[in-house]
């Protein structure tokens, strides 16, 4: 019985080391994380308000990117699985803006923002 299992764990050892060795060659972003796609969003805050700025996802999963000053631009990045959002951005003392959706599909991608406007530019 020794044998067998001696021969049984030694054969199952080369198996057991290649497909630990074919996980290792999947690019890192992708193992950490679980397919989501780096996305770049750029806000410009020209409304002359300070603001707080959330991404959306069409679950309703609602999360918080950050603040922009008045007249400045902030650039945040974002793991986002492939979908459809949009951006919240809430003034302080006012009333809140809401993006046309985007679309995050197979690669990274850069999402720029211009709040006046209300407009969205997709690199």
């Amino acid at each position: 019985m020794t044998a067998i299992l001696r021969a049984g764990i030694s054969g199952a050892l080369p198996i057991f080391l290649v497909s630990i060795g074919l996980a290792g060659c999947a690019p890192r972003t992708a193992v950490a994380t679980g397919g989501a796609l780096d996305v770049v969003m750029s806000i410009e805050n020209d409304i002359g308000a300070e603001a707080s700025v959330y991404v959306l996802s069409e679950s309703g999963l609602r999360r918080r990117l950050g603040r922009v000053d008045a007249g400045t631009t902030v650039r945040y990045s974002r793991y986002l699985h492939p979908g459809d959002y949009r951006l919240i951005a809430e003034r302080t003392g006012g009333a809140g803006i809401v993006s046309d959706p985007f679309r995050v599909s197979t690669d990274s991608m850069s999402v720029t923002w211009r709040l006046a406007r209300n407009e969205i530019m997709i690199r």
